[in-house]
């Protein structure tokens, strides 16, 4: 991977950035301190936006029979 942050790690529960930070390899989670169990994504430097807003596409589906 390149140079800087590779990884951004968030708690499961939880908004307004409280409890994100960032790492370089899945192995720096055992040194931080509290455990517990978080939610890790690659990160994207430099992500898509809509008028400078980050945003996420959320999708339902219902089947109804087969």
């Amino acid at each position: 991977m390149g140079k800087g942050w590779n990884f951004i790690a968030k708690p499961p529960a939880g908004g307004g950035g409280g409890g994100i930070f960032l790492i370089q390899k899945l192995t720096d989670l055992s040194g931080i301190s509290g455990g517990g169990e978080y939610v890790v994504q690659k990160y994207v430097s430099n992500p898509y936006l809509i008028n400078k807003k980050k945003w996420d596409m959320w999708v339902y589906v219902m089947i109804h029979g087969i």
